[in-house]
């Protein structure tokens, strides 16, 4: 049965969802507000220029041209489900079946001061190291996955760094064998580190913690995690984790409507490899009938690969190894991901 199915967000799960929905001949709408398609893991090669933007970036008109998708360069503003309906910034459309693929946002517990720089997209890398001069002091609020990173290219270009965390070590979400390692690297880099400290304020040049002490420096970059995008929260009736989902990506409200990625409360971390899995089912599922069983989302195998600086850290499972190898394998995923993503193309096109 052929359905109406809107897909709102160009990422890695929205993307690789329509084109597997398109494949198995739905009628696929697909709304991005931007029209491009980003490798988010990518953006840390921005901070020493490393990599060009164009390595990262996908315009998705050009790359959907030869597909059946139908492209909505639209915001979405308002989601409907009890109507069927995503409200965008030019209209409304209809559906059969919704997946929610929106994205997250920088998670901001309070109100960041003018001049804090945030670190999740392309622009955002651009615009810090545009706002650096050689041996100016950075402070980074975050130790989780992307503060690491941004603390480790910014040691090599000659910056004193301090990242500050409310958890008592870095990677907190990680086996402390992770933390010890990226600890014994921040050490040998002069990367200062601050646990503990729960950050109450935070300013162009300055981060104040909740017992009053303080850390400055020439500038702050706010790593603090990952929310879901607020039109979800506010629509869904849920936390910064996303919506409510069964095992099988369907909502826990609405059954004809799915959750990915950053929107969607999965318990798996938040990761490009994870969005891209939860794709697949969720392309599956939308596709059987309403008496068929959900295909039911895998038992997550943490893999992770962490820059740090000159080296590279790969986390799989309980493992982790250390080594400067791993740090060149990122471009080897970014490789393969644009390979993968165009013999989806060519599949939705001729299969």
């Amino acid at each position: 049965m052929t359905n109406e199915v809107v897909v709102a967000g160009g990422g890695f799960s929205g993307l690789g969802a329509a084109l597997k929905l398109d494949r198995k001949g739905h009628d696929v709408t697909l709304v991005d507000e931007d029209g491009s398609h980003e490798f988010i893991p990518g953006i840390i090669d921005r901070i020493r220029g490393r990599k060009d933007e164009d390595v990262n970036i996908l315009e998705l008109d050009e790359f959907l041209e030869d597909t059946a998708v139908d492209l909505r360069e639209e915001s979405v503003t308002r989601f409907v489900p009890e109507e069927d309906v995503v409200e965008t910034s030019k209209g409304r459309i209809n559906y059969d079946d919704l997946v929610v693929a929106l994205g997250g946002v920088t998670f901001e517990p309070f109100e960041l001061g003018d001049g804090v720089e945030k670190f999740y997209k392309e622009e955002d890398a651009e615009r810090v190291v545009s706002r650096l001069d050689s041996g100016d002091s950075v402070v980074i609020v975050g130790g989780g996955y992307v503060g690491i990173e941004l603390a480790g290219e910014l040691a090599e270009s000659d910056h004193d760094v301090t990242v500050v965390d409310a958890a008592t070590r870095p990677m907190s979400n990680s086996r402390d064998e992770v933390s010890r390692k990226v600890v014994d690297y921040m050490n040998d880099s002069g990367i200062a580190f601050r646990g503990d400290k729960r950050v109450e304020e935070a300013h162009e040049d300055m981060v104040i913690f909740e017992d009053g002490t303080s850390e400055e420096g020439d500038l702050v970059v706010w790593a603090g995690g990952i929310s879901a995008n607020p039109v979800v929260q506010e629509c869904f009736d849920c936390g910064r984790q996303g919506m409510p989902v069964n095992n099988g990506l369907a909502s826990t409200d609405h059954d004809n409507v799915y959750g990915l990625g950053d929107c969607a409360d999965t318990g798996q971390i938040k990761t490009a490899h994870n969005a891209m899995t939860q794709a697949g089912v969720v392309a599956e599922n939308v596709d059987r009938s309403g008496s068929e069983e959900l295909e039911q989302l895998s038992e997550e195998k943490k893999i992770i690969d962490l820059s740090l600086g000159d080296t590279g850290l790969f986390i799989f499972g309980d493992r982790s190894y250390k080594n400067p190898v791993f740090r060149y394998l990122k471009d080897v995923v970014r490789f393969q991901y644009f390979v993968r993503i165009r013999l989806e193309r060519l599949a939705a096109k001729y299969l």
